[in-house]
């Protein structure tokens, strides 16, 4: 069975990769760079995420829920909070599975969804949706 994943051009938008684990970065990565080209900016954690959106904020935001320093809905919390990035796309990274996660999550409004681990054609296709809804709206 092979596992087909077709090409696409998003090198116009910025993905922000936020997960303390550098291997799972690394894979995201990888799916980005080769099947979207899209443009990525990687880091351990929120706080650190947080200093590197002051410059530039990406066009999608990929969030890891658990992390030391500050877990993921805590970061997302903030982000709704703040009026430059309310309305930031952003797909949440978990291996938890329980109802009021995702419950928290759709009140606050993420793109979507990954459930580690996964494998890379469900990646990609989260990633294609979510960078074809927000390539749309900037076109």
């Amino acid at each position: 069975m092979s596992l087909e994943i077709p090409n696409f051009d998003y090198s116009h938008l910025t993905v922000m990769l936020v997960d303390d684990d550098p291997a799972y970065r690394k894979i995201l990565s990888s799916i980005l760079k080769k099947h979207f080209q899209a443009n990525i900016v990687e880091s351990s954690n929120p706080q650190e995420a947080f200093g590197l959106m002051k410059d530039n904020l990406p066009d999608l935001l990929v969030l890891d829920m658990q992390m030391p320093v500050m877990d993921g809905l805590t970061a997302l919390k903030f982000l709704r909070s703040n009026e430059a990035t309310r309305n930031l796309p952003v797909i949440a990274c978990t291996a938890l599975s329980y109802g009021d996660l995702f419950i928290s999550l759709a009140k606050l409004k993420i793109a979507d969804y990954i459930v580690k681990p996964s494998n890379a054609k469900i990646i990609s296709g989260k990633f294609h949706k979510a960078l074809n809804e927000i390539s749309k709206r900037k076109k």
